[in-house]
Parts: C-alpha cells; sequence; structure tokens
C-alpha cells in the first residue's frame, strides 16, 4: 500500500459510521489501597522465642519457658522481650536427671517431641489466651564445643493456624534456646521436605543470616 492509498483509507474510515472504540475509564481502575500498603500476609512474620531450659525433677524432662513476639521487620530488641506478655512453657521428651548434665554441669538439650502451651495477649488487655501445638519436633546438632557446647536446632509442627518450621541456637553456657517459628502457606515445598532436607535448608538459612 501506497502513502496515498494508506491516508485515503484512514480518512475513509474517519467518515465511516463505526461504534466508537473507546475504551471505559473503568478499564484502567486501580485498587483503591496503593499495593505498597496492603495487608501483608501473616505468613511473612516470623516470630521469635527466647527462652531458658532448666530440668524439670516433677516431670522429669527439659523445661524450656520464655517470651515470644512476631515481627515483619526483623528481631526485636531484648527490651521488648522483657515487657512481652506472650509467653511460653515447653517439656522435652522425658530423660533422667543424671543423662541430662554434662561432666561439665551443662545442660543438654533432648531432641524430639516438645509439649506445652504458649500465650497470646489477643486483645491488648493483657490476658492471655492460652494454645498448644498439635506437634512440634525439634533437633540439635552441636556445632562448637570449646569453650562451652552450642547447639543447631531445626524443626517443624503444627497447630491450629498451620503448619510451621523452627530454627535457632542454643548455648549451653547460658541455658538459652533462641528460636524462630515461621508458618508455611498450602503451596510452600518446605512442607514436603524430609527433616533432612529441611535441615540442609535451614542450616544455610540460619547460618547466612
Amino acid at each position: 500500500m501506497t502513502t496515498l492509498q494508506l491516508a485515503e483509507s484512514l480518512a475513509w474510515a474517519k467518515s465511516s459510521n463505526f461504534p466508537s472504540m473507546e475504551i471505559p475509564s473503568t478499564a484502567y481502575a486501580y485498587p483503591s489501597v496503593p499495593l505498597s500498603q496492603a495487608e501483608p500476609d501473616w505468613r511473612d512474620q516470623i516470630y521469635y522465642w527466647v527462652g531458658k531450659l532448666s530440668y524439670d525433677d516433677k516431670q522429669q524432662c527439659l523445661r524450656w519457658r520464655g517470651r515470644w513476639i512476631g515481627s515483619f521487620s526483623g528481631r526485636p530488641a531484648p527490651t521488648e522481650f522483657d515487657s512481652s506478655s506472650n509467653d511460653f512453657s515447653y517439656c522435652s521428651p522425658r530423660i533422667e536427671k543424671s543423662r541430662a548434665f554434662s561432666s561439665q554441669g551443662l545442660l543438654k538439650p533432648v531432641s524430639g517431641n516438645y509439649t506445652g502451651e504458649y500465650g497470646m495477649d489477643n486483645d491488648g488487655t493483657g490476658v492471655n489466651e492460652m494454645y498448644t501445638d498439635k506437634l512440634l519436633t525439634m533437633e540439635f546438632e552441636e556445632t562448637q564445643l570449646d569453650p562451652f557446647p552450642q547447639y543447631f536446632v531445626w524443626g517443624r509442627g503444627d497447630s491450629e493456624f498451620g503448619e510451621f518450621i523452627v530454627h535457632g541456637r542454643y548455648d549451653s553456657s547460658t541455658r538459652v534456646l533462641d528460636m524462630s517459628r515461621q508458618y508455611l502457606a498450602d503451596s510452600d515445598l518446605k512442607r514436603s521436605m524430609s527433616m533432612v532436607q529441611l535441615k540442609t535448608h535451614l542450616k544455610r538459612l540460619h547460618y547466612s543470616s
């Protein structure tokens, strides 16, 4: 088609009674809330659990007591844990007291299923509603021997809020078990990982952070 023919075709189309091809303005409508202000997925929040291990003579287990905080923006300051009303208490698999301590008198962590409960202040009144996990399995691996044993901890669990993974560290010199928990979306591939695969993934994540 020559330039002249193209010009004639455009002129004919403009003079013809074709229906309007205007696109409704609603076709370009955007959400009323900017994406940067959209409500984040609660599963993107990391829950930080910090507490000390002690030996429970009555239950013959290691008792893990402390407080937890959820955060979208990274690890909370120590003072935030001190003021948090979200507490927890868990018991390890049963172990005899003579086997729970090392020759140095240090409390050794126990792998397996942990049972217990945690509190959550749902309405800001400072009164906790208590929850229990359906399952919480934690495994410990010694990563440092001198001057005091250090351990990497990883695991998984399930609760009324969904499946989750955990990872962190235990310092035998202070008896502090510091762990993070993250809930998984239904499509998250970590839900189908074996404990060995999960360990590899979480160990890489833990030491790169």
